[in-house]
């Protein structure tokens, strides 16, 4: 998945550079990533689904480069009370009245739960996983 990031990412964005990437699968992908940003370009990393080790980005890398790689975890925000912000109180909310619904793939009987995590873990599913009991 690493190989070739970059230049799918520039054929993507019509051979430029991109200005933020969003990465959730971390490992030898975020560090592609890192090469497919411009000048001044975000990267934020919110995942980790490769199950590779923290990858290592030099600090002098970033300066050099003038990028910046920064992390998002929804966890904390939901730990400290108001750390969100009205954003996620209203996410939540949303969510709460079934106005935001998960992009559901696929659903398995509880006695197939074992098929949903082989699914998982070979990363051939997409969207969320529901188990029926």
């Amino acid at each position: 998945m690493a190989d070739g990031y970059r230049e799918r990412v520039f054929d993507a964005n019509h051979g430029q550079p991109a200005d933020v990437i969003l990465d959730a699968v971390g490992g030898s992908v975020l560090y592609a990533a890192v090469g497919a940003l411009g000048f001044l370009g975000r990267l934020v990393t919110y995942g980790a689904s490769s199950r590779q080790g923290a990858t290592v980005i030099p600090p002098t890398r970033l300066a050099v480069e003038n990028i910046t790689v920064g992390g998002f975890w929804l966890t904390p925000l939901i730990t400290r009370d108001g750390a969100g912000g009205k954003a996620l109180e209203e996410l939540l909310d949303l969510t709460a009245r079934n106005r935001l619904r998960p992009l559901v793939g696929s659903e398995y009987a509880l006695d197939h739960a074992r098929d949903a995590h082989e699914g998982l873990l070979s990363r051939r599913t997409k969207g969320k996983l529901v188990l029926l009991p």
